[in-house]
């Protein structure tokens, strides 16, 4: 309540002196848009703030692109990431493209600086595409993400995690394009890229499984049933319904899932 209180005073200094108001405006209105998420408000209702944010975030960045590129950059790929969970793939691509855009050209100019929320972004814009099943762009993405964060020289928690979901995600693709070995294979470098993502050993166990790895598969389905096997059954749902379980791979999923379920 008082973050919206202090958005309404912004909004009546920002009609006033616009110049020196629309900064603060801005960067209230996506803090009370992220609050909004957070307490499960309506799509329309953070949309239309996070518009309103955006649309002055433009105006600044047209006038100080080197002060204010960085917070368009944010809001375009807040709005990506919003339209993404709410399944409006279309309008999400459209937002990580322009985010994507301004990312590049701040990156350009301070590398060092912006390395990591480029690489972020980039792997947001694979997932969506991902979601689109449009294999070949989400991979350029991805590879594109994965190469920047593999520059980061001194990567904290939050990079490394960042990097290896990158990889995971490219395993993923592998795995959705049916090429089980190199998912494989990407599934264990990203394993070794942080080995606290647990969540990756989903993608490592149905990749072997899917390539015939049937005893390799099995153990690691037994060593993580106890902390993974909701995530493991569920992907067999999805490989159903994605078609990627061959005749000759049925019994050994069936026999996978029988085990899973004991």
């Amino acid at each position: 309540r008082m973050l919206l209180q202090s958005v309404e005073i912004d909004r009546k200094l920002e009609k006033e002196n616009p110049e020196a108001n629309e900064p603060y405006l801005s960067v209230k209105l996506n803090a009370l848009a992220v609050l909004y998420q957070r307490e499960g408000k309506s799509f329309g209702e953070i949309e239309k703030i996070h518009k309103e944010a955006l649309d002055i975030a433009y105006r600044l960045s047209e006038k100080a692109p080197e002060f204010y590129d960085q917070h368009l950059a944010l809001l375009l790929s807040n709005l990506g990431i919003i339209c993404f969970q709410e399944k409006k793939f279309a309008e999400s691509k459209d937002y990580y493209d322009k985010s994507i855009e301004v990312y590049n050209r701040i990156y350009e100019k301070h590398p060092d600086w912006y390395r990591k929320y480029l690489a972020w972004v980039l792997k947001g814009d694979a997932d969506m595409k991902m979601m689109l099943n449009d294999y070949p762009a989400a991979e350029t993405s991805l590879l594109k993400s994965i190469d920047i964060f593999g520059k980061e020289t001194k990567p904290n928690a939050d990079v490394r995690q960042s990097y290896s979901m990158a990889i995971n995600s490219l395993a993923m693709l592998k795995l959705y394009t049916k090429n089980f070995a190199e998912a494989t294979k990407y599934a264990e470098e990203a394993i070794q890229t942080d080995t606290t993502q647990h969540i990756i050993y989903t993608t490592l166990a149905l990749s072997m499984l899917l390539d015939g790895k049937f005893d390799q598969a099995k153990e690691v389905y037994m060593k993580w049933k106890p902390e993974q096997k909701e995530n493991f059954l569920g992907d067999f749902a999805d490989c159903r319904t994605r078609g990627l379980i061959t005749k000759e791979r049925e019994n050994d999923v069936a026999k996978i899932e029988k085990l899973l379920n004991e």
